[in-house]
């Protein structure tokens, strides 16, 4: 009978980085979607952490809020920058990661053109500390991984 292949040569197949992408962009998508239309500015709370709708004219922690064309400009040149180390990643953590990044850019940048305002929608709330929304958290590991196998030595495209 055949089933699924195991999950190292789902990680090893070249569109990899697509299919993490896709899934990214999809979640991310729905979530946003799901904030929107459910929570409140100030919606529930689970220790540390909140749901609540906020939208964010800059970048990471609202870096460049002052300037948003120059952080839209920022995040489009670092999407291709990831789009090609996408295209030219070695299987396995560097592709997962590749994809992880450019799925949360696409997401964001899907909020950006798709508003007047040109704003992103953040919804997680973390403590004090930031917002942030799915496309975020997707990017942020993405970048911990790369980071990690870099430290390690190991090179992240063929």
């Amino acid at each position: 009978m055949r089933g699924l292949p195991p999950p190292a040569l789902v990680l090893t197949r070249p569109n990899f980085p697509w299919l993490t992408a896709t899934v990214v962009l999809v979640v991310d998508a729905i979530s946003k979607a799901v904030a929107q239309s459910r929570w409140t500015v100030a919606a529930s709370s689970f220790g540390p952490f909140r749901l609540h709708v906020t939208e964010n004219a800059g970048v990471s922690f609202s870096w460049l809020s002052s300037v948003p064309a120059v952080g839209i400009a920022m995040v489009l040149l670092t999407a291709a920058g990831v789009l090609i180390g996408s295209v030219h990643s070695r299987p396995g953590l560097p592709a997962l990661a590749f994809g992880l990044i450019l799925g949360g850019a696409v997401g964001n940048l899907a909020d950006r053109f798709g508003s007047d305002a040109h704003r992103v929608v953040d919804f997680l709330g973390v403590g004090n500390l930031f917002v942030c929304n799915i496309a975020d958290v997707a990017i942020t590991f993405g970048v911990i991984v790369l980071g990690v196998l870099l430290l390690r030595g190991q090179s992240l495209t063929r």
